[in-house]
């Protein structure tokens, strides 16, 4: 049970989180796991990129002992993803499995994975197509506070998921080309209809103030 000696806030669950959104807790991403953790419905022990520094950091802000790993949810090393460019038919199905946009391309065209950006949550595998994606060892130094990942990496993680999730949830309209000259051409037919509909009244106006024998 979680301490209720003092509050826990969901934000000081997160920090303590890498932030890999990799699902390999059971849940969605870093924030609905720390909800389920604050909650009561999730142990602590769920998150195997955060290893042994996550589990103990969480078990002394919630006040309770630390669990060991739950079933094969062991730590591991940390890997990254690159595209076989020789193989990549640019299908366009790893783009919305990759939980922080770490991959860039377009339908049909050429796709390749910002290793700066890539968590290694490996969800980019399943969707494609050809298996085109090749696993490569992190060879980033550890530099903490996570076994191979630093607290920066974390931060722009966090947000790039968050970001993604709200284009997802509010996308914006796109219009092509020839709706937008549509719109532009009814926009100036309305100003032109209703400077002939204020001259027209002007003009009737003016002829009724100069009409003689009134």
């Amino acid at each position: 049970m979680i301490s209720k000696t003092r509050p826990v806030t969901l934000a000081a669950v997160m920090a303590l989180l890498p932030q890999t959104q990799c699902r390999l807790c059971g849940f969605d991403g870093c924030r609905p796991y720390a909800e389920a953790i604050l909650s009561g419905t999730a142990k602590i022990n769920r998150c195997p990129p955060g290893g042994d520094v996550t589990r103990l950091a969480l078990a002394g802000l919630l006040g309770e002992e630390a669990p060991v790993w739950e079933g094969e949810r062991g730590p591991g090393p940390r890997v990254l993803v690159a595209i076989d460019p020789k193989a990549c038919i640019g299908c366009a199905r790893c783009l919305p499995a990759c939980p922080v946009d770490a991959i860039v391309g377009a339908p049909g065209l050429l796709h390749a994975v910002v290793s700066a950006e890539c968590t290694g949550c490996l969800l980019c595998l399943a969707p494609c197509p050809v298996d085109c994606f090749t696993t490569l060892a992190h060879e980033t130094p550890p530099h903490g506070p996570w076994p191979d990942r630093s607290q920066e990496e974390a931060r722009r993680a966090r947000l790039r998921a968050y970001r993604k999730t709200r284009r997802a949830r509010h996308p914006q309209r796109r219009t092509s080309a020839h709706a937008d000259r549509e719109r532009k051409r009814r926009e100036i037919r309305e100003a032109l209809e209703q400077a002939r509909r204020e001259r027209g009244w002007q003009g009737a106006m003016h002829d009724r103030r100069i009409t003689r024998g009134e």
